[in-house]
């Protein structure tokens, strides 16, 4: 009789464990009301390890549709892994729908999903904020299924499949890819982030050989939304001319270095769009870094408190859309960084 009502204790409080841990994890259902995992903590996206794999796929594009930190990335992607039991065995279809989840990827992982298709390799090569070692190993695993291909053998198809990848191959390798390769996935590349800068003056390089886009000097606006941020590895940036800057957009914005733009002359940057000239004061950089290099770049263009002989061409300028909307982003950037 004893030992019966121990087994009932112990079926009663395994039966309440189980619908407790039941209640308490993260469902799909949330997921979806909440339209993003964005808004759930580590802690709760590490509760999806007890879905089914039917159970959590309703969700997989939600769940990294907007930027994750690491911590949620990483815990997001421990929880799948659970769900299919190792990183090996979560099929490719669903590898292609994680989004910024694939940011919490550790590199041993990288190593061990399926990347057979190039599908995949386009999503995976998306910007997800990557660091070094992940983009190695993610580079190490794609090379082993192309095994029969070399840097140097890169296609305009598989340039533009790679993507961010590129910042983790080798600078020397690069520079034998053909320029025409290159000029054909250009687009694709224009918006890389984070790239060493060695591998950016390669890719330049290769953009101003004449089977690519030719002598700086001679681009318009075309060619320099097509380049992009690779205009950060070109020896001088000022030979652009002016008005072939009309072609920057928001997305080479954010992924201009701060040099770079530091470097633009006065009448570069009045060529920039509105949108353009807002990115400056809303990129990614942290709010003090923002607000120094708006500072930085003002200081380049004439003003009242300095002697400039040209008075129509100042005036000019500073009656300049641009100026206008750059002098507005700063003062609401000031705004904020003081209100916050």
């Amino acid at each position: 009789m004893y030992f019966q009502n121990e087994l009932r204790l112990v079926i009663a409080i395994s039966t309440f464990l189980y619908y407790t841990q039941q209640v308490c994890s993260l469902t799909c259902v949330e997921i979806n009301d909440a339209g993003k995992g964005a808004k759930f903590s580590p802690d709760d996206l590490q509760t999806l390890s007890r879905l089914s794999p039917s159970e959590i796929e309703p969700c997989l594009v939600l769940l990294g549709i907007e930027i994750l930190d690491y911590n949620q990335a990483s815990s997001a992607w421990r929880a799948l892994t659970k769900v299919y039991g190792s990183a090996s065995d979560i099929p490719e279809e669903k590898l292609r729908l994680l989004g910024w989840v694939i940011s919490g990827i550790p590199p041993v992982d990288f190593q061990n999903i399926s990347l057979t298709d190039v599908d995949t390799i386009a999503a995976f090569g998306q910007f997800r904020n990557l660091s070094a070692q992940q983009l190695a190993a993610l580079r190490d695993n794609i090379f082993s299924f192309w095994s029969t291909k070399s840097e140097e053998d890169l296609t305009s198809f598989d340039l533009m499949n790679l993507r961010q990848v590129v910042c983790a191959l080798n600078a020397s390798a690069i520079s034998n890819i053909h320029p025409q390769s290159y000029r054909d996935a250009a687009h694709e590349l224009a918006t890389v982030r984070n790239c060493p800068q060695d591998i950016i003056t390669a890719l330049a390089n290769l953009a101003v050989n004449e089977a690519a886009f030719g002598n700086p000097m001679t681009w318009n606006s075309n060619k320099v939304s097509a380049v992009g941020c690779v205009i950060a590895g070109l020896p001088d940036v000022k030979m652009i001319p002016a008005e072939a800057m009309q072609g920057i957009t928001p997305d080479i914005v954010y992924c201009l270095p701060q040099k770079t733009t530091q470097e633009m002359t006065p009448d570069q940057l009045e060529e920039f769009s509105a949108e353009s000239a807002k990115a400056m004061s809303s990129s990614s950089a942290p709010r003090a870094e923002r607000l120094t290099q708006t500072h930085d770049i003002f200081k380049q263009f004439p003003g009242k408190s300095q002697n400039n002989t040209n008075n129509s061409s100042a005036s000019s300028f500073f009656n300049s859309r641009v100026h206008n909307t750059l002098m507005f982003a700063a003062s609401h950037l000031i705004f904020k960084i003081n209100t916050n």
